[in-house]
């Protein structure tokens, strides 16, 4: 698992682009999760209703190393907006995003390792995905 900084600009870009390239050569072939702030940018998991608002530097570094998975946040919206979703697939890259849901039991997702999914609970209901391949 990889736990990506926030960044704000070139040089940190390049600390945190640095890092998940030693990652990518000590996970091999293993299962490899990423922690991302934001989500890729024209993703459904971007979506905030009215633009999209994600990371194109996170979508280069997911067709460059193809993770597993990315858990993101940042957009709170997209799992409750039309054409948003909680779920993506980057090529063989899941992406997900609970999003922020009002009142006093946050969305949430379930990842299971042994099984490959990933499954959403919200107000809304219960959806499951696979990181097992698109």
């Amino acid at each position: 698992m990889t736990v990506c900084p926030w960044w704000d600009g070139p040089l940190t870009r390049e600390l945190v682009g640095r890092q998940l390239a030693e990652d990518a050569a000590l996970v091999g072939d293993r299962q490899w999760i990423w922690v991302y702030h934001a989500p890729p940018d024209a993703s459904p998991t971007s979506w905030t209703g009215k633009r999209h608002y994600g990371d194109e530097d996170l979508v280069a570094w997911i067709n460059e190393h193809q993770p597993a998975l990315v858990m993101c946040g940042h957009v709170h919206e997209s799992p409750f907006q039309d054409d948003g979703s909680w779920i993506d697939r980057i090529g063989s890259t899941l992406v997900v995003n609970a999003g922020r849901q009002r009142g006093p039991i946050p969305a949430c997702i379930e990842i299971d390792t042994d099984a490959g999914t990933a499954r959403w609970s919200s107000l809304a209901g219960v959806e499951e995905g696979s990181f097992a391949g698109p």
